[in-house]
């Protein structure tokens, strides 16, 4: 008759009852103090050990009793590896299947053919559908020879187990990407890369893999960074990955942009549960600016100034400026007067680089000095500005005034004064 011989205590206190033999996809072991460890091959299973196996994980657990004891555990099971899982198979249920073994061996050396056998009763410590006791040996996939009778081939012994699985304890493992480094990442500097990491929950025993991609925001691919996409394997074990995002240099001036970098299509059993980290770019560009020129026109000639005023450097994005005329030795209406407002503002498109300032210019017969007044810029948005007056000039088309005298006669002795006369 068989006996089931009980695992002894290591020296540390620790109940080892068995190994891992075969193990696929994600299982764990919980201890009784809380610890939380990945399952592998050979991997020492100690007594009161809660096994949890994932939605694509299973295993089997070779006993250290005598003779070997097996446990098979499929998908999202959940079991406590107590004495009634790792001793169930009492001695009399060890009898009773040693009894049909020694049975079914006399049968062949008879040379009759045991096709069917009579079901042992079902009781609550076998748990295994039909009654017979399963006690299941360490394979080594070739025939086996008892002490005695003839061979057989694939006959196990062992105990059924019964599975209760709680969805809330067998959390799935998941992944998630973080928002990229540095934040932001200023163009032109630190390698020209932002670094996004890329996490699983937990260590798996086998290779997992997640696609990403990356999606234009307010940053635009080919422009402002490069497209990247791939797939990520982890390798058994690896529980951080990092995709790198190249950032183009460029010299036009921009407000801060965004990118993000998209998880997709993960190994099944992974949930992912962030899925999408943001790269923040900088601009390392200067505003543009504007100025303004100097006119000079000519009373009579010209019946119009106009002033330019000029945006300098590359922008994305619309700037404006403000104007406004300041009489000087010049004035208005008496020299000029309005044809655009005498104050106004200025709104530049992202591409444009120049716009206009007009006024009328007064004519008169008038003779005149050379004459001032300005144009002055202020408040400029988006840019900067780098000439802020523009003068104008207005040159007299008037004669210079002549003077004359005139020639006098008198007789003397009737005419006691002589008058000149001066004439402008």
């Amino acid at each position: 008759m068989a006996e089931i011989k009980k695992p002894v205590t290591s020296e540390m206190g620790h109940q080892v009852t068995g190994k891992v033999a075969i193990l696929y996809g994600n299982v764990k072991a919980i201890s009784p103090d809380g610890t939380v460890r990945m399952l592998k091959i050979n991997s020492p299973v100690f007594a009161d050990d809660r096994i949890i196996t994932g939605g694509d994980g299973s295993v089997s657990i070779v006993f250290n009793t005598s003779p070997s004891t097996q446990l098979d555990l499929g998908r999202v099971s959940d079991m406590v590896i107590d004495e009634d899982v790792y001793g169930v198979v009492s001695k009399g249920v060890a009898a009773e299947a040693s009894a049909e073994q020694e049975a079914i061996q006399k049968a062949l050396l008879a040379g009759d053919q045991p096709l069917e056998l009579d079901a042992t009763a079902a009781g609550a410590e076998a748990n295994a559908g039909g009654g017979h006791p399963v006690f299941v040996v360490t394979p080594d996939w070739s025939e086996v020879t008892p002490e005695s009778g003839a061979e057989t081939r694939g006959i196990t012994w062992g105990t059924g187990v019964s599975t209760n699985y709680d969805p809330n304890l067998d959390q799935p493992i998941t992944v998630s990407i973080s928002d990229g480094l540095p934040d932001p990442q200023s163009e032109g500097q630190g390698g020209n890369v932002i670094t996004f990491t890329v996490s699983l929950s937990e260590a798996t025993n086998h290779d997992t893999t997640v696609n990403y991609t990356t999606a234009d925001g307010t940053a635009v691919a080919g422009t402002d960074y490069i497209a990247t996409s791939g797939t990520i394997t982890f390798l058994a074990g690896e529980t951080t990955a990092t995709v790198t995002v190249p950032v183009l240099n460029d010299t036009v001036f921009e407000n801060p942009e965004a990118f993000t970098v998209q998880l997709g299509t993960p190994s099944t059993g992974v949930t992912i549960v962030d899925g999408s980290g943001i790269g923040n770019i900088a601009d390392n560009d200067s505003p543009p600016a504007f100025s303004i020129n100097d006119v000079t026109v000519t009373e009579g000639t010209d019946s119009t100034i106009t002033f330019t005023v000029t945006k300098t450097g590359l922008t994305d994005q619309a700037s404006s400026v403000d104007y406004s005329v300041a009489p000087n030795t010049a004035v208005t209406p008496g020299d000029y007067t309005a044809s655009d407002l005498l104050a106004g503002t200025l709104t530049f498109a992202a591409g444009e680089t120049t716009k206009t300032i007009t006024l009328n210019i007064a004519d008169d017969s008038v003779y005149e000095l050379t004459e001032t007044f300005n144009v002055n810029l202020s408040n400029a948005a988006a840019a900067t500005i780098s000439d802020t007056q523009g003068v104008g000039t207005i040159l007299d088309n008037d004669a210079v005034p002549a003077f004359s005298i005139n020639d006098v006669t008198v007789t003397e002795g009737t005419d006691s004064t002589i008058t000149f006369t001066v004439t402008k």
